[in-house]
């Protein structure tokens, strides 16, 4: 298996091995119903969407030392407690 089907979840013979990702599925694409391009295009689109959440930016953590202020008068149990009692009501 080469670099282009690798990952793929089953193998079709008109994907010929070395075959350009992009020409393979302009290929198969071809073949479909209206239908069904109209539902290959959601799908590529929500593979978009999926990327875009995971390429986010660096986390920030721009509450940090927020809590500074509370270091002698609660403990992190304390503080665990009181934000489930916020969450539950």
């Amino acid at each position: 298996m080469d670099r282009n089907t690798a990952g793929c979840a089953f193998h079709d013979p008109r994907i010929v091995v070395g075959m350009d990702v992009m020409t393979g599925i302009e290929e198969l694409v071809r073949e479909l119903s209206p239908e069904h391009r109209r539902e290959a295009l959601d799908f590529v689109t929500y593979l978009l969407q999926k990327q875009k959440r995971k390429q986010g930016g660096p986390l920030r953590q721009t509450w940090a030392g927020a809590l500074r202020r509370y270091r002698d008068t609660c403990t992190a149990l304390d503080l665990q407690r009181e934000s489930l009692s916020w969450r539950t009501g």
